[in-house]
């Protein structure tokens, strides 16, 4: 029994000296693994890298550096971080699905109101007496 227990020891200190060495990998580490739900696999980003999309720029009159991403109209003071690139790549999705979805519904209102109109017309047509219909084309 006693035996069990020492290798079980053994054991639960290998793991923990694995992970440790893991951790201090990671925290060691001059690149990140950024992960969200919604992109696969996962993206690596140096820290001296510029997410997708932005570009460094020089200001003329200050010469102070700006970050410009002119994908998404965007212009900034502050260096970007690869999590907000990948919030950024997000956000417009999400206004595109949007936007997609507005369109679609604004296309459905127009045919439905198209049918309408038709039925009105069609209404009024059956219910206009037989001497106003257009049938009776009377030339004098």
């Amino acid at each position: 029994m006693m035996a069990q227990q020492k290798a079980s020891d053994r054991q639960l200190q290998k793991k923990a000296a694995k992970s440790d060495e893991k951790r201090r990998k990671i925290e060691n580490s001059s690149e990140l693994v950024i992960q969200d739900t919604h992109s696969t696999p996962a993206e690596v980003v140096s820290e001296k890298e510029l997410p997708k999309g932005w570009e460094e720029r020089k200001s003329k009159k200050s010469g102070k550096v700006y970050y410009v991403n002119e994908n998404l109209g965007k212009t900034q003071w502050e260096r970007p971080t690869a999590a907000q690139g990948q919030a950024e790549r997000f956000l417009q999705k999400l206004r595109e699905d949007e936007n997609e979805r507005v369109k679609r519904r604004r296309e459905k209102e127009v045919e439905q109101r198209r049918i309408e109109e038709e039925q009105r017309e069609a209404e009024e047509e059956r219910n206009r007496p037989f001497w106003a219909k257009k049938q009776f084309n009377i030339k004098t």
